[in-house]
C-alpha cells in the first residue's frame, strides 16, 4: 500500500496514459481469468527457469470465463496448491508457508491496480525467496537425515544448471538483436513488433508487414505496431494505408510524438502543406523540436512548398527513401542509384549507409554492370561486416562469374555469422562437391 501511494505521489504530474494499459477497455473477468492463467507460468518459470522471453504481452491469449479449458486449468492448479498448503500446516509448516508466500506475493502484480504489462519474470524476485526458503528446508531435512551423498548431489546439481541457464541467457542478452532474436516463434505483442523491426532493417517489408499486423489483432493498442506499420506503407509508397495506420496510432496514444512526425512527413509528401504544418505545430507542444522538427516547422512556413527543396535533412530522407525505393519498383535503377548515394552521403550510421551501398549494388546488379555492384556490395560489407543482404549479393555475383573461390569464402562468412543458415550450407556444400 505504501509503494502504491508513493508511485501516486512521484507521478502526479505526469499525465494519464490510460491506453497503455495492458486491460485498457477489457471487462473485470477478462481482467481475473486471464491473470488466473499466469499462475501456473510463474510456477514454472520459479523452478524450472528456461525458455524465457524478454516480453509477456499478448503471449498468454485473453480469457473470460472459467469453461475456457486453459483457465480452467490453472484454477484447478492454484486451488490444487492451495490444498497442499493447507495439508501441509501442520505436517510441515514451512513447507506451507512457502504456498502462501508463492501466492501472497504474487497479489501486486496480477493487475488488481492496472498495470501495462500482463506478467514479467523480474516479478518474481521477491515471490523467489520462498524458493530460496524452500530449497534451504530440503536441503536441511536431507541432511538431519545423515545422507551427506544426496545432500551434496542435490546441491551440485541446483547449481550447475542454474548456472547455466544465467550463462545461456547472458548470450541472450547480449544486444537488442540477439535478444529480440530469442523470442522469435512465440507471439506477444512487443515480441512480434520486434521481430518485425528484424525484418524492416533486413528490407523485407512483406515479412515485416505480417509480424506488425499479427501483433495489432493480439493487442489492438499495441502503438509501435501502428507506427511502424505505417513506416513501411511509407516506404512502399502506399500513403493512404500510412496514414490511416499512423492515425490509428495516434488515437491509442496521443502524447506519442512520432505520430505527428510521421504525418507530417506523408502531408508533405502529399502536398497538403498546411495541414503538415498543422501536425508540426502539435508536436512542438508535445515534444519540443522532437528529431529536428522546429527546423522542418521553419522550413515548411517559410518555403514554397516544394517538398524536395525542404532543409530539413530528417525530411529529406524520409522523402528519399520512399522515392528510391519506388524508382526501384519501377526499375528507374540509374534514378535510384542517384537517391540511394544522396541517403548514403547523409546518414552518419554505418549500418544505415551499408544498406545504402547494398541498394546501390542491387540497382547496378540490374543494370548489368558487375563491377560497379561488386565494388558497393563490398563498401557495404565494409562497413558492416554483419549485412547478410550484401553477403549474400556477393555470393550470388561470383556465383554468376563463376568463380567458386570468392562465392564459397563469403559462403563461409555468412554461416559464421548465423550457424543455422541451411541455405548458405547447401550451396556451400554443393559448390565442394564440384570442387
Amino acid at each position: 500500500m505504501i509503494l502504491f501511494i508513493e508511485k501516486k505521489s512521484v507521478l502526479a504530474d505526469v499525465p494519464d496514459r490510460d491506453s497503455y494499459l495492458y486491460f485498457y477497455n477489457k471487462e473485470w473477468d477478462v481482467v481475473f481469468w486471464t491473470m488466473i492463467k499466469t499462475i501456473p507460468v510463474y510456477f514454472r518459470l520459479l523452478f524450472a527457469p528456461f525458455g524465457l522471453l524478454y516480453h509477456y504481452n499478448g503471449v498468454i491469449t485473453d480469457s473470460s470465463s472459467i469453461i475456457e479449458f486453459s483457465a480452467l486449468l490453472s484454477f484447478i492448479f492454484i486451488l490444487l496448491l492451495i490444498g497442499l498448503a493447507v495439508f501441509f500446516y501442520k505436517r510441515d509448516s514451512i513447507v506451507s508457508f512457502c504456498i502462501l508466500f508463492f501466492l501472497i506475493s504474487l497479489l501486486p502484480v496480477m493487475n488488481i491496480v492496472p498495470t501495462m504489462n500482463l506478467m514479467a519474470e523480474r516479478f518474481l524476485y521477491f515471490t523467489s525467496f520462498a524458493l530460496a526458503v524452500l530449497i534451504t528446508h530440503l536441503l536441511m531435512l536431507a541432511s538431519n537425515k545423515r545422507d551427506l551423498g544426496m545432500l551434496i548431489i542435490g546441491i551440485i546439481v541446483i547449481i550447475i544448471s542454474l548456472s547455466y541457464l544465467t550463462y545461456v541467457r547472458n548470450e541472450d542478452w547480449k544486444n537488442n538483436e540477439t535478444l529480440y532474436s530469442s523470442a522469435i516463434g512465440f507471439e506477444g505483442s512487443v515480441l512480434l513488433v520486434n521481430e518485425g523491426n528484424i525484418y524492416s532493417n533486413s528490407k523485407k517489408f512483406d515479412e515485416a508487414k505480417k509480424k506488425y499486423k499479427r501483433a495489432i489483432e493480439l493487442r489492438d493498442n499495441s502503438v509501435l505496431a501502428h507506427h511502424n506499420l505505417g513506416l513501411v506503407y511509407m516506404i512502399e509508397g502506399k500513403l493512404d494505408s500510412a496514414e490511416m495506420r499512423i492515425k490509428r496510432g495516434i488515437a491509442v496514444d496521443s502524447l506519442a510524438p512520432d505520430g505527428y512526425f510521421q504525418m507530417a512527413t506523408i502531408y508533405n509528401v502529399q502536398g497538403k502543406k498546411d495541414e503538415a504544418i498543422l501536425m508540426l505545430e502539435k508536436l512542438q507542444t508535445i515534444s519540443p523540436d522532437y528529431r529536428e522538427s522546429a527546423a522542418m516547422l521553419e522550413s515548411l512556413k517559410s518555403d514554397s512548398g516544394n517538398k524536395e527543396n525542404l532543409n530539413n535533412r530528417q525530411y529529406e530522407i524520409s522523402f528519399l527513401q520512399q522515392r528510391s525505393y519506388e524508382n526501384y519498383n519501377a526499375k528507374k535503377y540509374k534514378e535510384a542509384i542517384e537517391d540511394l548515394k544522396k541517403l548514403a552521403e547523409l546518414n552518419k550510421d554505418p549500418a544505415s549507409v551499408s544498406g545504402f551501398y547494398n541498394n546501390i549494388a542491387m540497382c547496378y546488379a540490374e543494370l548489368k554492370d558487375e563491377k560497379m555492384s561488386e565494388k558497393y556490395f563490398l563498401d557495404a560489407v565494409k562497413l558492416d561486416k554483419k549485412n547478410v543482404n550484401a553477403l549474400n549479393g556477393l555470393v550470388s555475383l561470383y556465383l554468376k562469374i563463376n568463380d567458386s573461390d570468392k562465392a564459397m569464402s563469403y559462403l563461409n562468412i555468412l554461416i559464421e555469422i548465423n550457424p543455422g543458415d541451411e541455405k548458405s550450407k547447401n550451396k556451400l556444400d554443393s559448390l565442394i562437391k564440384l570442387k
